[in-house]
């Protein structure tokens, strides 16, 4: 005989334990109670699985309980007399004692639920019910004597116990029950525990068995005699320690399942399936939203997607992550993984496809980066000099040096907002907080990946997958690479036709999306994204937006999205994550509590399958997400691509005067995007050296005269030596 014990972890909410006792079916079982441990075991002779379906929220974990001792232990035949259940309050009453309190249940056939019956009912017909007792008038002894009749109550604990003992046998015949005989046993330091076990329960017998181990014990409890208890009476020597979670339970219809899984199918929101919820890889072109409060599970979800959609090696994938946790997946799954200010991947951010509209390229570009460049109340101004300079830096190539970008920037932000002194330039307020919103910017092309004009073609990398990792990124330039990339990502997926709606075509994945797309309704990247929404269905465009609350997204965008996984939400956002899911109204109030305390991993889905190619919303249920299997590291396809001078070097000037003379103690200044990053004077052979410059990069080179009317300006590289004549 091999039995099995069970730890019990959790309880359907609001569970009747008769329901467990039903639920075994009429086998034997006995229930272990760990008092120092405050742990709750259950031990069956079979497979305990088909549990879990009977009783939706019931989670047993494997474990081993020691419930054994060198001594045996005593065992106490009893039986609950009362409504209530009667070892209510043992864990709180005994708690800290190093003891172990076992129940036992063993099953009794239908003959000898009759024999009994039949012996119970004699019993209590050879009972007295009543007496007459003899009544004379003392005052008159020659008066006629008088009698009365009266209850008897010798015995009546016994009769009680037969009496509730016939009504169990009476319910179990007539219901085609089983009837269990109970028994309990009490090892380690049994004084307490069995003093507590007496004081609760009516006990027909007592003594000690030599057992010393859960199979012995099992054995012994069929050899005892004691009287039968239905599932009601059984009900009532439960005792579930608090250290058991109590499983909200929530219906919902079955699942209905695709090529691509979503997770297993938790009945009633509670206990794990075999069956899977699931749908098409092509509504993910509907848009995915995945929030939980950190650590519940998000990424894994979105891991466990986009690794289904990239093992067919047809879909373009974009993941932008402000972590690394993505890496790993990445080179699992063949991917390209970027990991910005630590790679010597090159990137141009402004360059701009053939094949698409140029306009509508820059003004998304515009209107990105001025989103994510911090400029508070001077966005719109800064879109305004952004636009001005894009449509003069693309009027002769898609492709245009980030340098002279910038350069028109300026000229863009001085047109508007400044003007020429003979003092130098002077910017009003609104002039001088544009130029300051551009500081993320001149901070980008300080890196010598970002500021080359050659760079890597995008589709290149979205054909084989990409991870950006962003962890080594500061929290305030983040907004601004999210912007530059979308925008990048963006102008692909504007290459596709628009007869994209049943397929998949490329997916975009965006980790902590609100540090892009801001959840209040106006913000301008949120109001592109929604028209994009639309777009990217019909171009087969898939988009997973991860967040830690839904009130990170707007709530018009939450709206567009058509599958959403709501990990375990925080209390103050949990009735409005409700609203979005597609539960019954008579269950709202108790899915706020079930979102509020969702383990990891599971989470309450609402999605869209495609049914004979027709989408249809499939409602909403709970699954547990699988976790991630380890795969060996794919090769990568592409390997890293380095712009030409790659680098930083030291420049060296040197000034030379018409004679050819060296200018020895000549003032000169070098700037860099407008910003002055030396000063100083030549040595005695007419030169200065200026370290770290990004190679090959432009810069400006000022040798002061003795007025500003003479001042003289050279354009002189950085990494090199750099000759010029005053």
């Amino acid at each position: 005989m091999q039995l099995q014990a069970r730890k019990i972890t959790g309880i359907p909410g609001g569970m009747e334990n008769e329901r467990l006792v039903e639920a075994m079916l009429g086998r034997q079982f006995m229930l272990c109670h760990r008092l120092s441990s405050r742990e709750l075991f259950l031990v069956t002779e079979s497979d305990t699985a088909q549990l879990g379906t009977a009783l939706p929220g019931l989670e047993l974990a494997d474990a081993q309980p020691e419930c054994t001792h060198e001594d045996g232990a005593l065992y106490v035949v009893a039986v609950p007399v009362g409504e209530r259940n009667r070892l209510d309050g043992m864990y709180s009453m005994l708690e800290g004692a190093d003891a172990c309190v076992i129940v036992s249940f063993v099953p009794m056939t239908h003959n000898d639920t009759e024999r009994v019956q039949r012996s119970i009912e004699e019993m209590l017909s050879r009972q007295e019910t009543s007496v007459t007792q003899s009544v004379s008038n003392r005052a008159d002894a020659s008066s006629e004597s008088a009698s009365r009749r009266m209850d008897s109550y010798r015995d009546s604990g016994e009769k009680d116990m037969l009496l509730s003992s016939l009504a169990a046998m009476k319910n179990v015949l007539l219901t085609s029950g089983t009837a269990y005989k109970t028994a309990l046993f009490v090892l380690g330091e049994p004084e307490t525990p069995l003093t507590y076990v007496k004081s609760k329960l009516l006990v027909l017998d007592t003594g000690r068995v030599q057992a010393n181990s859960l199979e012995r014990l099992w054995e012994q409890a069929k050899k005892l005699d004691a009287f039968p208890c239905d599932s009601i009476q059984c009900a009532r020597m439960f005792c579930v320690p608090n250290t058991v979670r109590s499983n909200v339970t929530i219906r919902s219809q079955a699942p209905l399942g695709g090529e691509m899984t979503f997770g297993n199918y938790m009945d009633a929101s509670a206990s794990a399936t075999r069956e899977l919820a699931g749908s098409s890889a092509s509504s993910l072109n509907l848009g995915t939203l995945i929030t939980g409060v950190p650590g519940t599970g998000k990424s894994v979800a979105a891991m466990h997607i986009i690794g289904q959609v990239s093992r067919t090696r047809k879909v373009g994938i974009a993941i932008l992550s402000p972590t690394d946790e993505w890496n790993a997946f990445g080179r699992q799954s063949g991917m390209e993984v970027v990991t910005l200010y630590d790679s010597r991947t090159c990137f141009n951010f402004f360059k701009c496809d053939s094949s698409i509209a140029i306009e509508g390229f820059y003004e998304s570009l515009a209107m990105l980066l001025a989103s994510a460049s911090e400029a508070g109340p001077y966005t719109s101004s800064l879109e305004k000099c952004l636009l001005p300079a894009f449509r003069r830096a693309y009027e002769r190539q898609r492709d245009p040096d980030p340098l002279d970008v910038y350069d028109l920037i300026e000229d863009a932000v001085l047109e508007q907002h400044g003007k020429k002194t003979g003092a130098g330039i002077k910017y009003t307020k609104h002039g001088e907080n544009v130029r300051s919103a551009l500081a993320n910017l001149r901070s980008m092309l300080n890196r010598p990946e970002f500021s080359k004009r050659q760079g890597v073609d995008m589709k290149e990398l979205l054909k084989c997958g990409v991870v950006f990792d962003l962890s080594k990124v500061s929290s305030k330039m983040r907004p601004f690479f999210y912007a530059l990339i979308l925008s990048q990502a963006y102008s692909v997926a504007e290459e596709l036709d628009t007869k994209g709606d049943s397929e998949l075509r490329m997916l975009l994945c965006v980790e902590e999306a609100q540090l892009v797309f801001e959840a209040k309704y106006g913000s301008a990247a949120t109001l592109d994204l929604l028209q994009r929404i639309q777009d990217f269905r019909k171009r087969g465009v898939g988009l997973v937006l991860v967040a830690h609350s839904p009130t990170d997204i707007a709530q018009e965008v939450r709206r567009m999205l058509q599958t959403k996984f709501y990990f375990r939400q925080s209390a103050d956002v949990a009735k409005l994550a409700a609203n979005d899911l597609a539960f019954s109204e008579e269950d709202k109030d108790t899915l706020v509590e079930k979102l509020k305390g969702l383990q990891q991993r599971v989470c309450a889905l609402d999605y869209i399958t495609d049914t004979r190619g027709e989408r249809e919303h499939a409602g909403s249920v709970f699954v547990r997400i699988p976790e991630r299997a380890k795969e060996p590291v794919a090769e990568q396809a592409l390997k890293e691509q380095v712009g030409e001078g790659y680098g930083r070097g030291e420049m060296v000037v040197k000034v030379m005067a018409m004679d050819g003379k060296p200018k020895q103690g000549q003032k000169v200044r070098l700037y860099y995007l407008s910003e002055m990053l030396y000063q100083g004077v030549t040595d005695g052979e007419g030169t200065a050296k200026v370290g770290r410059t990004i190679i090959g990069n432009r810069y400006r080179l000022v040798v002061l005269g003795e007025k500003k009317k003479d001042n003289r300006e050279f354009a002189v590289r950085g990494g090199e030596l750099n000759i010029v004549e005053i």
